[in-house]
């Protein structure tokens, strides 16, 4: 009998955007030269201090990693049509 596969938990979009920089383990600096997001934003954004980030920034951290979010819908979950 195989072992049973557990699906792993979806990580929000800022904890796969640390997960990603902790993967690369590149450096601060070299992500400030390529991204232009001041290192120490990026500092602040890993230790999960709310002035880390803005949405420009998180926007060009995804373009950096080629990320994307895409919208997915779950079975069975209908939304309500207005007027009928």
């Amino acid at each position: 009998m195989s072992p049973k596969k557990h699906p792993q938990p979806r990580l929000s979009l800022t904890g796969l955007l640390r997960q990603r920089l902790i993967e690369t383990g590149l450096p601060y600096i070299q992500l400030e030269r390529e991204t232009g997001i001041l290192r120490q934003n990026l500092m602040a954004f890993m230790k999960g201090e709310q002035r880390g980030m803005h949405s420009d920034a998180i926007e060009k951290l995804m373009a950096y990693f080629h990320l994307e979010v895409v919208e997915t819908r779950r079975p069975g979950k209908r939304r309500a049509q207005k007027g009928r």
